[in-house]
């Protein structure tokens, strides 16, 4: 993205960073924390998210790092069905869920945001001149338009 030069700069991975470390300690303690698989479900969920925006970061071009960022909001989504069976089980309190449900959304419509921009992209990287394609064997290309 413009004015972007790390992982840690994207909203979208502060976003699931900060979901991450409140969900961790709501899972920590009570119900959540004696149901192991309740609770290991859920910290996968919501750890995957940052894993794989920074890991589609490290992937440079856009169009390799999309895929990233949407298994990042696919877990995000996951992460809210968590978020509502926890809160079914009584695993949260009522302000903790409402602040968790309002973090999620937020990260969600980043991420989105994000993956929108990368789309937008089509491929070519940000600042760089467009690659050009080269003439294969007498066919028009977009760079040699002219036979």
């Amino acid at each position: 993205m413009p004015g972007v030069s790390t992982f840690e700069e994207l909203d979208a991975w502060k976003l699931t960073v900060e979901l991450r470390d409140d969900i961790y300690r709501m899972t920590s303690a009570g119900g959540a924390a004696r149901d192991f698989k309740f609770r290991d479900q859920v910290r996968d969920s919501f750890a995957s998210a940052p894993r794989n925006i920074s890991e589609g970061w490290g992937r440079f071009h856009p169009n390799e790092n999309a895929p990233y960022v949407r298994w990042a909001r696919a877990s995000l989504v996951e992460t809210q069905n968590h978020l509502l069976h926890g809160q079914t089980e009584g695993y949260f309190t009522p302000q903790d869920f409402a602040a968790a449900w309002r973090l999620s959304s937020r990260a969600i419509g980043a991420t989105t945001r994000y993956l929108r921009y990368l789309e937008s992209c089509h491929g070519e990287i940000p600042g760089q001149p467009p690659r050009k394609l080269k003439r294969a064997a007498g066919k028009r290309t977009q760079a040699n338009p002219e036979p």
